[in-house]
């Protein structure tokens, strides 16, 4: 018997989703990222291209309404988060929605709402803390290696390109 693959379409087909989501989905052999959705036109039938992904749109209505999805990731802006994410899980998809889950708590709070309705996953993108130095950092914290921090200064960055 052969297991069904998830089909899992990405609202915000940005950076982020070309190099991780997409390869990651793939990664697993057990899904199938099948529709795109991205604003911008252009960018939106490169990445389809490049990516090779069967069905792409422009605004996550008309592919949540159109394509035959099990899941969603919504990787929008930050401040466009809770409507596909509302909208996706009344849908009866499970949706992974990137960090942070919304910008007011009410908005987060019909989120977690709508995925208790529709009985479905809704896990929101909080990767880094699985990440080996922040795993290593935890445990000196724990062991009293480090003592008490007092504040911390982070700058995390990446080139990011085709």
């Amino acid at each position: 018997m052969t297991e069904k693959r998830l089909r899992v379409g990405i609202i915000g087909a940005g950076i982020w989703s070309t190099i991780v989501h997409i390869p990651n989905f793939r990664q697993t052999e057990k899904a199938d990222v099948v529709a795109i959705c991205r604003r911008n036109k252009d960018k939106l039938a490169m990445i389809q291209e490049k990516c090779q992904i069967p069905k792409a749109y422009t605004d996550w209505r008309g592919m949540l309404e159109q394509a035959a999805l099990d899941a969603v990731v919504v990787s929008t802006p930050h401040d466009l988060h809770a409507a596909p994410t509302v909208a996706a899980l009344k849908r009866g998809l499970h949706v992974l929605v990137e960090k942070p889950m919304a910008l007011r708590s009410e908005d987060a709070q019909a989120m977690i709402a709508g995925a208790a309705e529709a009985e479905r996953v809704l896990m929101v993108g909080y990767n880094a803390r699985f990440q080996a130095g922040w795993r290593t950092t935890r445990q000196l914290l724990q062991e009293d290696v480090i003592g008490q921090i007092r504040q911390v200064t982070l700058q995390a960055s990446s080139h990011r390109r085709w």
